[in-house]
């Protein structure tokens, strides 16, 4: 089985199950695992939301790192900056769908081999598609990707969609949304219960 963890998420422990032998032997006992343990002490600023995703701030990592070695994470995601109504660079720009665009400046970096693909179970890819929007009133937006979001910036300034091991990347992912106030959210693909959200600054 594979195990991972997210900070400051305590996910349930492994089971291990025993062999009997031939003779009639008495039921095995499993022995104490212990559960995913946190990357670091809950402080008071890092809480988490209604919906159970931890709050990161401008700059804060956020990551999820192997039990085999909880010193060390697997991937790790940095929101460097989140820019409304950003200037697009594409010639063949679009104006957004749903009203506003919103550009998340993102730095990914992943571990090695075999520790990646034990925990990530392959590439990560990481796209408009990943996140979702929750507005000031608590509403989730329906969809906040569209073709005009993907073709906001010239392809050297994105964030390149599928991301191996022993990478680390920069880049931009751009969201087409139709209120500038609320939160982002990204919810890991290998397991949606785990996740981040950043609020939306405002000028």
């Amino acid at each position: 089985m594979k195990r991972y963890a997210i900070a400051l998420l305590t996910l349930p422990a492994l089971t291990l199950v025993g062999c009997s032998n031939a003779e009639a032997d008495p039921e095995p006992t499993a022995p104490n695992v212990e559960p995913a343990t946190a990357e670091s002490t809950p402080s008071p600023t890092q809480e988490t939301s209604p919906r159970g995703n931890l709050m990161k701030e401008i700059g804060e990592p956020a990551g999820i790192h192997s039990l085999d070695d909880p010193s060390k994470n697997v991937v790790t995601y940095v929101v460097k900056g989140i820019e409304v109504d950003p200037v697009c660079t594409s010639p063949y720009a679009m104006a957004p769908e749903n009203g506003h665009f919103i550009a998340i400046d993102m730095e990914v970096e992943t571990a090695g081999e075999p520790g990646f693909t034990e925990v990530m179970y392959g590439p990560i890819n990481v796209s408009p598609h990943s996140f979702k929007m929750i507005d000031a009133k608590g509403t989730t937006v329906n969809s906040v990707s569209s073709g005009p979001s993907y073709g906001c910036m010239e392809e050297s300034e994105t964030l390149p969609s599928s991301i191996g091991p022993g990478e680390r990347v920069t880049g931009k992912v751009v969201l087409d949304v139709p209120s500038t106030e609320g939160v982002l959210v990204y919810n890991e693909s290998i397991d949606p219960s785990l996740g981040w959200e950043w609020e939306i600054p405002q000028s």
